[in-house]
């Protein structure tokens, strides 16, 4: 399975410390954003071996679906609620989307790439860690993998080493026709901007400490794709400080 793992590698980071701002070629490509659960929610991180429930259900439809995008969205976010009782409530932006494109079958000359990048590992931090995230990497990887994308799997990165990660993706996936970012760990929404905590942040001053966090937004940009950009945010965007 040609899945590059970036977990234990360093980067040659100099100059990547932030990504370009997108072109005007990019602005028009078009954007699909999903997020497990509704800005202010929180989502399940499970331990029984069978991870998180949105992820769980990404991945089987990801291999059963025949679907057009718009019917795929509309299956993930109805199967997640029912699956979870209501306690997850997914969202896709934006809410209607106008795309044939689905995940099967892949049509003839398609380039697709994708990033799985996970956060599991909260030891260094405040925050518990995500056994959960750890199950979810490897199955995810696996799933874009069997949907005909080539996977670049990024596990527990370091604070150095994630923009690395994301301008080497930015590279590869602006060379493709369809792009998918998938992304776990912890996160927090404050006032409308989301944010991915490193393994090793630390609420020690506040929320003066998201500071120190990753924007969403930076991570999905490096998803450049010409034709389409899939994003899939799986933790939580709750706000610790409301």
């Amino acid at each position: 399975m040609p899945i590059s793992d970036l977990s234990r590698r360093a980067f040659a980071v100099a100059g990547a410390a932030a990504l370009v701002a997108p072109t005007e070629a990019e602005a028009r490509t078009r954007r699909v954003q999903f997020w497990a659960t509704h800005s202010g929610g929180r989502t399940i991180d499970s331990v029984d071996g069978a991870g998180n429930p949105y992820a769980t259900l990404l991945v089987y439809l990801m291999a059963v679906s025949t679907e057009p995008l718009p019917r795929f969205s509309a299956d993930l976010r109805a199967r997640t609620s029912e699956l979870t009782d209501g306690r997850t409530t997914p969202e896709t932006t934006p809410p209607r989307i106008d795309t044939n494109w689905g995940f099967n079958p892949t049509p003839r000359g398609e380039k697709r790439v994708a990033l799985v990048l996970t956060f599991s590992d909260y030891a260094a931090s405040d925050q518990p860690s995500l056994p959960g995230a750890a199950q979810d990497s490897e199955r995810v990887s696996r799933a874009f993998f069997n949907a005909d994308f080539a996977v670049t799997r990024a596990h527990d990165p370091t604070r150095a080493q994630l923009p690395g990660i994301l301008a080497a993706f930015a590279r590869t996936s602006a060379q493709a026709d369809v792009a998918a970012l998938y992304c776990t760990g912890h996160g927090v929404e404050v006032e409308g901007v989301q944010y991915v905590l490193h393994r090793d942040h630390r609420f020690d001053d506040g929320a003066a400490s998201l500071a120190r966090a990753a924007r969403w937004d930076d991570i999905a940009r490096s998803a450049r794709g010409k034709r389409l950009n899939l994003t899939f945010w799986a933790g939580c965007r709750n706000n610790p400080f409301a």
